[in-house]
């Protein structure tokens, strides 16, 4: 973080988003001037820190804002932690409303769940209890894991 800070910081990053046209520049900020205003001047003293948005340190890292039926208000998800085939996904999704109900349910025989489906976590994430990520080791239903292990053993 000392390197960021001496690179630039988040003035020098967002300065790169409003030349990509990737930042609302004229959104007000508490000193009463635009955010372009604030950083439009900012300089990336240390490329090597805060990489050009043209040649991004892993183009795939960080994280991506998905929208559609399942989160019409957004939902952030690390792309890096899903498979390729799991970032589109056509097909049911099992929604837990919160960490707790996801504890208490999983391992409910009545789940309606099988392998096709995907498991949403509601309120989880950058702005959610408890956080990203760790709960993003959310356990799997064991009737899911008990088919799968059968499936395997049966063809081992």
């Amino acid at each position: 973080m000392e390197d960021f800070y001496y690179a630039g910081g988040l003035p020098a990053v967002l300065k790169q988003l409003g030349e990509q046209g990737l930042l609302h520049k004229d959104a007000l900020t508490v000193n009463g001037k635009t955010i372009w205003d604030n950083v439009s001047g900012a300089r990336n003293d240390d490329e090597k820190v805060i990489t050009l948005f043209a040649a991004p340190f892993k183009p795939k890292a960080g994280i991506a804002v998905l929208r559609r039926n399942l989160a019409p208000n957004g939902a952030v998800i690390k792309p890096l932690v899903a498979t390729q085939h799991l970032l589109k996904h056509r097909g049911r999704a099992v929604v837990f409303e919160t960490v707790e109900e996801l504890h208490a349910k999983v391992d409910d025989e009545m789940l309606d769940i099988d392998e096709h489906c995907v498991m949403v976590l509601k309120g989880a994430g950058s702005k959610g209890y408890p956080g990203f990520a760790e709960v993003g080791n959310m356990p799997l239903p064991k009737k899911g894991l008990q088919k799968t292990w059968s499936v395997s053993r049966m063809a081992g």
